[in-house]
């Protein structure tokens, strides 16, 4: 990681200098399409017999599209796009940022993706001090998140990573702050642990997020924005990352996919190394509260994330 991190800031430097430029963070016009049979078939995928040119397949590996709506599937896993898919009297069309920042990633080609030792991690146990996060009924998440990270650590470690946390304890730790100590401890990827909370006490699941790319609107909404971070260099590992951790959660656990979502988290903006932030169920649910409560079934989430570290040191070492 440390040749990548020596060439990241020359390679960025005029990126992060048009960012800055007034029109950089302006909303930019439509996307441009692409046929998504064709940008599939770039990426490794055949179309499925009669599936309307909807459902792809590589090997073992499967590929979904759902017309209209920003989400694919992807191996059984829902992966948000940046921009829904259409429907026309071509074919069904995707976001040619979408074939590029979505399906390549993702499909068994790992385009865009770039290997990278994954010797050394930082967990960022989310909240703290003054900052509770959300609570349920029993649950703060400022504690729940720590305890989840001493126990992800406490595995990874077993494996042989070293591991750091952004705190050790109940106190505040600004954003930029762990952005800071990510990058002093040279960590070869960032994970940072929530629990969701939500008005309706029926939302449930887990969800993982990755650094929204430019170009693109977050999953929660709000128009696309053309602002790069110093994290977008790392678009397409981040979204892997995501998808190993969230697919590995759904299969320890059991839960609901929410899916592999975008946001621009301040903990994502800044960090020079791939990283991601996980929402591992909400507190506000009182069924899936009752279950994080369980120390078996918070051992599942524990090892479900660092099974899907794992899983993607194994990709790098594949690639």
């Amino acid at each position: 990681m440390s040749s990548v991190r020596n060439f990241v800031p020359a390679l960025l430097l005029g990126a992060l200098t048009a960012a800055a430029a007034p029109r950089a963070a302006n909303a930019p016009a439509a996307p441009v399409l692409t046929r998504a049979d064709n940008a599939a078939g770039q990426h490794g995928f055949s179309p499925a017999r009669n599936s309307g040119g909807e459902y792809f397949v590589s090997g073992k590996s499967t590929l979904r599209f759902t017309p209209d709506k920003p989400v694919c599937s992807i191996d059984g896993v829902k992966v948000h796009q940046c921009f829904p898919s259409r429907r026309t009297p071509a074919g069904l069309m995707i976001a040619r940022l979408d074939a590029q920042k979505t399906i390549g990633p993702l499909s068994p080609q790992r385009s865009g993706v770039f290997r990278h030792r994954v010797a050394t991690i930082t967990l960022d146990p989310g909240h703290g001090g003054r900052d509770r996060g959300a609570a349920g009924k029993y649950t703060i998440e400022k504690a729940a998140t720590l305890l989840m990270a001493y126990r992800v650590a406490a595995i990874l470690r077993a494996c042989g990573y070293r591991v750091y946390l952004t705190r050790n304890g109940d106190y505040y730790v600004p954003l930029a702050e762990r952005c800071r100590i990510q990058r002093r401890h040279k960590s070869d990827l960032f994970v940072s642990i929530h629990f969701n909370a939500a008005e309706k006490k029926s939302f449930h699941g887990i969800e993982t997020f990755a650094l929204t790319p430019a170009g693109a609107a977050s999953t929660s909404g709000g128009p696309p924005l053309n602002k790069r971070f110093f994290g977008n260099f790392f678009d397409a590992n981040n979204l892997l990352l995501a998808y190993t951790i969230q697919k590995a959660l759904l299969r320890r656990t059991g839960a609901f996919d929410r899916g592999v979502k975008r946001a621009r988290f301040a903990v994502l903006k800044d960090i020079d190394a791939p990283g991601v932030l996980v929402e591992v169920g909400f507190v506000s649910n009182p069924r899936e509260e009752q279950m994080m409560l369980n120390p078996a079934y918070r051992d599942k989430i524990a090892r479900g994330i660092a099974e899907g570290i794992i899983v993607y040191h194994r990709i790098m070492l594949r690639r």
